[in-house]
């Protein structure tokens, strides 16, 4: 049998039905969502940072780095262990493992792990992480304390920590406390020397982490005044044509500053003079610059852009 709705008896239905989409219930589907509170501060739990070993990746081909960023920071304050050349090749080892500056050589798996006496050149303010791209390793800075033109340094893992935004190392020859941390785009050092010992710090514009592939085009630096230097590196690596600026601020007074120049000797720099243009460019640019014996941390502050 078939049944026909009436108009009369439709329009009765249909009332109902507007009546029960105008009801409050609390089991309406169209009743409005509550709004929820946004904090107007961010809500930081450092707690978490406890789980972050920036060690990670810092071995085998890894290509990571120990040192200081903040997250989307332009600044990568890091260690440099090993620079890869064709003489690393010929020895039997990968070049390729200088890819973020810093290389732990131990064999993990097989237990055959270095803990002491270990390479340093110094500390850098870009890097690469994980990519296995040999480039950057801009700016070098290698604290020292005796009276040559050193190259490099050493030292032992138990001297060494690193934490989020804060690397530590102790270098064994000298003694030297050295402390980083960066902003953006500053990157922040403290060196601690022995008492009594002459504080003198290496500023490296030719350095390089990949000798085999990538060099130091051109550089440029100045010393502004007895606590100020500044300059321009312009490099090639696996991107073609790395061009930075820094200018860097120190706690303490220069004493003396040399210079040397495309590796002829160290000579002395004088204020204002600018050593290297483009009409007249140095591929290499290393300054020794000495604070003189003092019981007082050497701080600098290097801004990049």
């Amino acid at each position: 049998m078939n049944f026909k709705l009436t108009p009369v008896a439709l329009s009765i239905v249909l009332s109902f039905g507007l009546i029960g989409c105008n009801s409050d219930s609390s089991d309406s589907v169209f009743k409005p969502t509550p709004e929820t509170s946004i904090p107007s501060t961010p809500i930081v739990d450092m707690s978490v940072l406890k789980y972050i070993d920036p060690m990670i990746g810092t071995a085998a081909s890894g290509h990571t780095f120990p040192g200081s960023v903040v997250p989307r920071g332009m600044v990568q304050l890091s260690p440099d262990t090993f620079k890869g050349t064709n003489q690393d090749t010929e020895a039997g080892q990968n070049p390729w493992h200088s890819a973020s500056g810093y290389w732990d050589a131990s064999d993990y798996v097989k237990g055959d792990v270095f803990t002491t006496d270990l390479n340093i050149y110094g500390f850098s303010h870009t890097h690469l992480s994980g990519t296995g791209a040999t480039d950057l390793g801009d700016i070098l800075v290698l604290p020292y304390s005796d009276d040559n033109f050193r190259e490099n340094n050493r030292f032992d893992k138990k001297n060494e920590i690193a934490s989020p935004g804060y690397y530590s190392v102790i270098l064994n020859e000298g003694k030297i406390k050295a402390e980083l941390t960066t902003t953006t785009r500053v990157g922040v050092h403290r060196y601690t020397y022995e008492k009594g010992a002459e504080r003198k710090i290496k500023l490296d514009l030719a350095h390089t982490l990949a000798a085999n592939n990538g060099e130091s085009l051109q550089n440029r630096i100045e010393m502004v005044d007895e606590y100020t230097i500044r300059g321009r590196r312009v490099s090639t690596g696996w991107f073609q044509g790395q061009d930075i600026f820094f200018y860097a601020k120190f706690n303490q007074p220069i004493v003396e500053a040399l210079i040397a120049r495309d590796g002829g000797q160290p000579t002395e720099m004088k204020m204002g003079a600018v050593y290297g243009s483009i009409n007249s460019p140095n591929k290499e640019q290393i300054t020794y610059l000495d604070f003189g014996q003092g019981d007082t941390p050497i701080e600098m502050r290097v801004a990049l852009s």
